[in-house]
């Protein structure tokens, strides 16, 4: 089941027993700003989402994809979807992890399969995700 994005945050901020005063705290924003991201009036901007991505010390498509969905998906398709989350092209993205932006393309289109030294890389990075997230 999908839900909006307000409703995520709203839903994860339950999990994690924060008052919104207490999100705005320490994501560095405006009770407001929550206050409308929660009732779905606007989504976040990349700089908000991140700040309460860190706040919440959850990975980042927690907030755009179901967990139990995000993590059931094979690898290439958990990688585009981090990717999407963060509001990353793919240029941006393969900087961020020191890949080129052509083998982030083509994992993504199946035209290139992991190495082995990469899956682990990709996995290490989307397990560390999964198990922030499953700790809650």
């Amino acid at each position: 089941m999908y839900l909006p994005i307000g409703d995520r945050l709203k839903k994860l901020r339950a999990e994690v027993k924060l008052s919104r005063n207490k999100l705005a705290e320490l994501a560095g924003i405006s009770c407001k700003t929550i206050i409308n991201i929660e009732n779905n009036k606007y989504p976040p901007t990349r700089k908000t989402a991140l700040k309460l991505i860190k706040a919440l010390n959850v990975p980042p498509a927690i907030l755009t994809v179901n967990a139990t969905d995000f993590f059931s998906l094979d690898i290439r398709t958990q990688l585009k979807v981090l990717r999407l989350s963060l509001c990353l092209g793919q240029k941006e993205f393969a900087n961020l992890c020191n890949f080129d932006s052509s083998t982030i393309r083509d994992w993504e289109l199946g035209k290139r399969k992991l190495n082995t030294a990469n899956k682990k890389f990709v996995s290490k990075i989307l397990t560390s995700y999964n198990g922030k997230y499953n700790r809650r």
